[in-house]
C-alpha cells in the first residue's frame, strides 16, 4: 500500500491521553443518560456484559460526536490541550463524513472495538506503530499538526482530567438523592420510597405503596407471589404531619401465632421497609448531602443490625427500632422464620424516624 507523506505527529502518549480525555467526554455523556434518562444505579452496572454495552454505548457517541468537532473547530477538547490538529492535505477542514471514516478506523483500529483482550492488543500495536513513525491506517490522506510541546499544556491537561472525571461520577451521585427533598408531604415520601426500591431493586412483594402512604394489594393479573414471607408483607405506616409536612415516621409490626395442626408456618420479611422508610426520609433532609453515607452502605448497616434493638443519628433525624421475638430463627438481614418443632410464635417491631428539631 502506498504511504501518503501528509503531516504527522508520532508522539504516543500525546494522542493517547488526548483520546482518553474525549472518551471520559463521551463516557460522562452516556453516565447521565443513564442516570437522568433510564433511572439506572450506575453503581450497580459493575462490570461483565453491562460493562461492555456502556464501552459501545461510549464508542457511539464518541462516532457521532467526533466528526463535529473535527468539522467545525479541526480539533477535539483532548486534542486542543494538547495543540493537536487535523486537517485534510489541503489544509481544509474535514467534512462529518471524513471525520466519521477516521473515527470508525480509530475504533476499530486502535482500540480493536473494545472487544476484551484484542482491545489491549489492538492498542498495544498502534502504539508500536507510532513510535516507529509509522501513519496510522485512519490518518492516511490526513494532516495531522502540533502546534507546540510547553510544559504548561501537561499541567492544563492534569487539571482537566482531573475536573472531568470528577464531572463523570456526578451522576452517581446524585442520582443517590430522592426526587423530594426538603420539608416533604405523605405523597412526596411515597414518591421517594418507590424511587429507592427502584434504585436499590427491591420488590414490594404483591403490594404497592399508595400516595396516600397506604400499602395495597398488587392487583395486575400477571403478578403472582409465592407466599413464603407474606404474613404482614409490609407494615401500616403512621405520620407526623404538622403545616402539611412530616416531621416523623413509624410502623409496628406485632405478630402472635399458635399454630394448629396442619397450619403451613410463614416467615416475616422486615429488612427492606427499614431500608427504604430510613432513606426515603433521611436522604430528603437538608443535613443529608449530595456527598452523605451512599444508599448502598446505608442499607448494608441497617440490615446488618435488623435482628437486633438499635438506633443512630444523622442528618438531623433520629432512626430507632425496638424488637423482640420468640419461636423465629434469624434468616437473613431483616427476614425471619419459624423455628423448627414450634407451635407458638411472637414478632415485635417498632421503627421510628423523626425530625430531632420536632421533638423540642
Amino acid at each position: 500500500m502506498h504511504e501518503h507523506t501528509q503531516s504527522q505527529v508520532y508522539r504516543p502518549w500525546r494522542r493517547y491521553f488526548a483520546r482518553q480525555f474525549d472518551i471520559t467526554i463521551y463516557g460522562t455523556i452516556w453516565s447521565i443518560i443513564l442516570a437522568l434518562v433510564f433511572g439506572t444505579n450506575l453503581l450497580a452496572r459493575g462490570l461483565g456484559w453491562l460493562s461492555f454495552l456502556d464501552t459501545m454505548a461510549t464508542f457511539l457517541l464518541m462516532l457521532l460526536i467526533e466528526p463535529l468537532w473535527l468539522h467545525f473547530f479541526g480539533t477535539t477538547p483532548g486534542k486542543a490541550l494538547f495543540g493537536l490538529r487535523l486537517e485534510t492535505h489541503r489544509g481544509e477542514r474535514l467534512t462529518y463524513m471524513d471525520g466519521f471514516e477516521r473515527t470508525w478506523g480509530v475504533i476499530g483500529g486502535g482500540f480493536g472495538y473494545g472487544i476484551p483482550i484484542y482491545h489491549v492488543v489492538r492498542l498495544w500495536k498502534s502504539y508500536k506503530s507510532c513510535s516507529a513513525k509509522e501513519q496510522q491506517s485512519w490518518d492516511y490522506f490526513i494532516s495531522y499538526s502540533l502546534k507546540d510541546t510547553s510544559p504548561r499544556r501537561t499541567a492544563i491537561f492534569i487539571g482537566a482530567y482531573a475536573a472531568i472525571s470528577a464531572l463523570s461520577i456526578l451522576p452517581a451521585f446524585v442520582q443517590m438523592l430522592p426526587p423530594n427533598r426538603g420539608d416533604i408531604t405523605v405523597a412526596q415520601f411515597v414518591e421517594n420510597v418507590n424511587y429507592y426500591a427502584n434504585y436499590l431493586d427491591i420488590d414490594f412483594g404483591g403490594q404497592y405503596l399508595h400516595e396516600s402512604g397506604r400499602w395495597m394489594e398488587d392487583r395486575r393479573d400477571d403478578v403472582f407471589y409465592f407466599p413464603v414471607v407474606q404474613r404482614n408483607r409490609k407494615a401500616a405506616y403512621q405520620f407526623d404531619v404538622r403545616d402539611g409536612y412530616v416531621q416523623g415516621v413509624s410502623f409496628e409490626i406485632d405478630e402472635r401465632h399458635k399454630l394448629d395442626q396442619g397450619d403451613m408456618p410463614v416467615g416475616i420479611s422486615y429488612g427492606d421497609q427499614l431500608v427504604l422508610t430510613t432513606l426515603a426520609f433521611l436522604r430528603a433532609q437538608d443535613g443529608a448531602g449530595l456527598f452523605s453515607l451512599p444508599p448502598q452502605i446505608m442499607a448494608a448497616r441497617i440490615r446488618n443490625n435488623a435482628s437486633q434493638s438499635y438506633g443512630f443519628r444523622e442528618a438531623g433525624v433520629l432512626i430507632v427500632w425496638d424488637i423482640e421475638y420468640d419461636g423465629y430463627f434469624n434468616w437473613d438481614s431483616g427476614v425471619v422464620y419459624p423455628a423448627w418443632d414450634v407451635d407458638e410464635m411472637y414478632f415485635w417491631l417498632r421503627f421510628s424516624a423523626t425530625k430531632e428539631d420536632s421533638q423540642r
